[in-house]
């Protein structure tokens, strides 16, 4: 199993405990059986929620987020992990080899910010569009966003795409903002 980070299951735990608070939004979107993942599909698959529309299952990675003056002033992220200090594969690696070789990864990406344990805005992205997206700017570095975020654990380095630009780009994705 690949390398955790030291802070993995507090993380986990607090992502797990709201996890819940995001399913009446998706079952007003036609979403419904939700399981969330063992720790070996969470961490070799990045697929950390598995749920069921119209009798298909859809494999999903989340972000769960507090809701900081920062997002506040930029507005709402799908934020996609890319590098890590300790060298370990990211989310955006392991995601991008598998839709690659045809194996298995998270057909949709969930984005929830909350305050405390409300659910202040989500966005809920098809994986082939955000890494197609992500994909298509990447030659110009100066249009995609990244960002350092370093905890106990180290540092690691996210892309970020505003929920506003991918719309702009003409990709829609249901969203919540209850701000």
């Amino acid at each position: 199993m690949p390398q955790l980070s030291p802070n993995y299951d507090t993380q986990r735990a607090i992502s797990d405990a709201r996890l819940p608070k995001v399913y009446p939004w998706l079952q007003s979107l036609g979403y419904s059986r939700f399981e969330i993942s063992s720790q070996f599909i969470d961490v070799t698959g990045s697929i950390d929620l598995t749920m069921m529309c119209r009798n298909v299952l859809y494999h999903t990675a989340s972000r769960i987020q507090n809701f900081t003056p920062y997002i506040k002033k930029r507005g709402p992220t799908f934020t996609i992990r890319v590098a890590r200090l300790s060298g370990a594969e990211t989310e955006f690696t392991k995601v991008s080899r598998a839709i690659k070789d045809d194996g298995e990864y998270p057909k949709r990406y969930l984005h929830a910010y909350f305050e405390g344990n409300r659910v202040l805005c989500a966005g809920l992205i098809s994986t082939k569009d955000l890494y197609a997206y992500l994909n298509t700017h990447l030659a110009v570095i100066s249009d995609l966003q990244t960002r350092r975020a370093e905890d106990e654990a180290g540092w690691a380095d996210f892309y970020y795409v505003s929920f506003e630009e991918l719309q702009k780009a003409g990709i829609a994705f249901p969203h919540l903002n209850v701000l």
